[in-house]
């Protein structure tokens, strides 16, 4: 080791990890609720999920959680999920210039359901 720190681009994940899987069909299913701005919230480390508002001041084009629902949530989120009206699955270089790594990213298309999980 040269004692660099190697930092990887986010990868796709191909497989929805169990803890996404036990709450993934009702986040799309909110997330088909509403098309025209993204949604967006957080897979706590016991499985379940919350919604969370986006005070974003662009929310058809981007997201930002409430501060005080963000706060204590923050040690036990695994997952950020968030919805792309655009339909785009990929991370938006906002979703990269702000991403925490030590969390994995669920994107999901309102208009189809469907979804892609990225991780570092």
């Amino acid at each position: 080791m040269d004692g660099v720190r190697r930092t990887e681009g986010p990868r796709e994940v191909l497989s929805v990890s169990h803890l996404i899987n036990s709450c993934l069909g009702a986040i799309v299913c909110l997330a088909r609720t509403i098309r025209d701005v993204e949604l967006c919230g957080v897979v706590l480390a016991d499985g379940s999920w919350r919604q969370l508002r986006n005070v974003s001041s662009q929310p058809a084009t981007s997201y930002e959680f409430d501060s005080d629902e963000w706060r204590p949530l923050a040690g036990v989120a695994r997952v950020i999920w968030h919805t792309h009206p655009s339909g785009d699955l990929r991370l938006s270089p906002t979703d990269l210039r702000w991403a925490d790594r030590r969390l994995d990213y669920l994107i999901i298309c309102p208009h189809t359901g469907d979804y892609r999980l990225w991780t570092w």
